[in-house]
């Protein structure tokens, strides 16, 4: 006998989520075609809905097929879609008797045009069920999913375009003007240092045109010592100057 969800234990949970994944293994390691491994699949979830109906668990998502999947090898995606649509067509008066709610959940577009049609032939034949909602994520993808919530927002309120085009230019402004930055210092820095090498052209002048004879305290009108290894500046002449005979 079923339970109502009002029946249901309380440390159940009311939602199970479930990642169909390793069917295809499992038959390989039986020495089985994978399409066995798929038909196995399906009669897992038959009986794993029957337990969530004996237990009042009121909600089952079954990821089932991912949008990556569409990457696998072209035959096995085949045998795959008329394995979904096979499974449609034999289960949904079962489900609609047992009072499952079916929906599918995923990019439907990429689907067969047929296979599109028996989802929403189920979904509206269990739309009024309640006693156990099921979702069957295929073609699924977390981008997709994303995008579709943006999408439904939209729809719903079309001004939030607005919005978002307006935050979304302002981080471009901010970009734009802290890239601009360094070249404005750049310019800064040049116009700062400029006065210095203005000081340091005249100090060479000064030094080249100084007379043979030291004024009184003037460092830059020291006599250069001629050694190849003291040229050096006036002010370092002082030190050399005695070593070098130059003074």
């Amino acid at each position: 006998m079923t339970r109502t969800a009002a029946e249901r234990p309380p440390a159940l949970p009311r939602h199970v989520a479930i990642i169909m994944d390793g069917n295809g293994r499992w038959a390989t390691a039986r020495h089985l075609p994978r399409v066995a491994g798929h038909n196995r699949g399906v009669d897992a979830v038959r009986r794993v809905m029957e337990a969530c109906g004996r237990r009042g668990i009121e909600y089952l998502t079954l990821f089932a097929f991912s949008s990556e999947n569409w990457r696998r090898p072209a035959d096995e995606v085949s045998t795959l879609m008329r394995l979904f649509m096979t499974a449609l067509q034999k289960e949904v008066t079962r489900l609609h008797e047992n009072g499952v709610r079916l929906r599918i959940a995923g990019d439907r577009t990429s689907l067969d045009p047929l296979l599109q049609q028996r989802i929403e032939d189920a979904e509206g034949r269990t739309a009024g069920n309640s006693r156990l909602h099921l979702t069957i994520c295929a073609s699924y993808g977390g981008r997709w999913d994303m995008v579709h919530a943006m999408q439904r927002m939209l729809a719903v309120d079309p001004t939030l375009a607005a919005i978002m085009a307006d935050e979304t230019a302002e981080p471009e402004a901010t970009e734009a003007a802290e890239d601009a930055t360094p070249e404005a210092e750049a310019t800064e820095t040049a116009e700062d240092a400029a006065p210095e090498a203005e000081a340091t052209e005249a100090a060479a002048a000064t030094e080249s045109t100084a007379g043979d004879e030291p004024a009184s305290g003037d460092i830059r009108a020291l006599p250069r010592c001629d050694c190849h290894v003291h040229r050096r500046t006036s002010k370092q002449m002082i030190r050399l100057g005695a070593s070098c005979g130059a003074s």
